[in-house]
């Protein structure tokens, strides 16, 4: 992602995925004739919650059922796959590993129904959620060892909040991959519009069946270059006053786009961002240089601020909005528009005869 995370080893909140692998390991080899009961099935330590627990408990029994009646061989054929579910973090950015064998649609074809997507569902909902576990302490032990701009690592601009925690986001969402939605290995916070609004229920791996790398963010750390070459400023052109702004986003490579895509981060930056603030940014830039008493008198001087802004906020490219504008600082001090330079000189003289 835009930075790492860095992974919380042997938390608590871990316990939960091992104790559910811990029964699949039990039962892999279950009779069809065999009783569901919990002290056989289940590590000592997580029996009390699942007996106090009646519909987590129906839950289980109710995957047994299903289970028990299974030949050897869809059984066998089961436990493979949360074997191999066990080294999820290798599949982001590995193409070569078909996920299919993963998902859901394969999993019912083996268990007849849905009861896994079922059990694991509450358990993320329900359990995994409940005090007992520890996940306000996880994710504030994130939370401090994020770099000290505290943005989401997924879009670089929301805020990620102390005070409350933010949604763990399934990466590879339980729709689609049952077996690791308790999974720490995927499960990431994230700001509340990256995780409900943008990437929702999307499948990282896949796009129109055809699969691509996603950026795992306890491991890797896109690098993004944005610059605005193509772009018409607004107001500069007599057939186009409303002007057209185009984001590159380089280099153009596989990771980067499915960030792009999952995301909706062209869209973002654009509509939320840079139409509505571009005229308050050049405000503010003018703002700052009459406060710091910089005076501009010609376009080579306006160039030079654009560019010493642009280096200056692209130091802190996390904050207010850096991410976006001090590319943005960076194309107007090179564009060569002179009627934008125009202007903007014609607002700095307004400005210091007011001020």
């Amino acid at each position: 992602m835009l930075y790492k995370y860095e992974y919380v080893k042997d938390h608590s909140l871990s316990h939960l995925n091992k104790h559910l692998n811990y029964f699949f390991r039990k039962i892999r080899n279950v009779s069809q004739t065999a009783a569901f009961v919990t002290d056989r099935y289940f590590h000592s330590t997580i029996v009390e919650d699942i007996n106090n627990s009646p519909v987590l408990k129906d839950k289980f029994e109710t995957f047994f059922s299903s289970f028990k009646v299974l030949t050897q061989e869809k059984k066998t054929e089961f436990y493979q796959i949360v074997l191999k579910c066990q080294s999820i973090e290798s599949f982001f950015e590995d193409v070569n590993f078909d996920c299919n064998q993963i998902n859901n649609t394969t999993i019912k074809s083996i268990i007849g129904n849905n009861s896994l997507y079922d059990l694991t569902k509450y358990l993320f909902s329900t359990t995994l959620k409940a005090k007992r576990w520890g996940i306000q302490d996880h994710y504030l032990q994130i939370y401090n060892k994020m770099p000290a701009h505290k943005v989401c690592p997924f879009c670089g601009l929301g805020e990620m909040h102390q005070t409350f925690r933010e949604d763990y986001d399934h990466l590879c969402p339980k729709k689609h991959y049952p077996l690791i939605a308790i999974n720490l290995k995927n499960l990431a916070p994230m700001c509340g519009a990256c995780n409900t609004k943008f990437k929702g229920e999307v499948d990282v791996f896949y796009e129109n069946n055809v699969r691509r790398q996603f950026a795992y963010p306890y491991s890797t750390q896109l690098t993004i270059n944005i610059d605005y070459n193509g772009s018409v400023i607004p107001e500069t052109d007599i057939n186009n006053s409303s002007g057209f702004w185009k984001i590159n986003f380089l280099p153009n490579v596989s990771m980067n786009d499915t960030w792009l895509k999952v995301f909706q981060i062209e869209k973002r930056y654009k509509n939320d961002y840079l139409v509505p603030k571009f005229e308050s940014w050049v405000n503010d830039f003018l703002d700052d240089l009459i406060s710091y008493g910089i005076n501009i008198d010609n376009y080579d001087d306006l160039k030079r601020e654009l560019k010493n802004t642009a280096a200056r906020i692209g130091q802190k490219r996390f904050i207010h909005s850096n991410i976006i504008k001090a590319p943005l600082f960076e194309y107007l001090a090179s564009c060569e528009n002179d009627i934008f330079y125009s202007s903007v000189l014609k607002m700095y003289t307004q400005k210091t005869n007011i001020a």
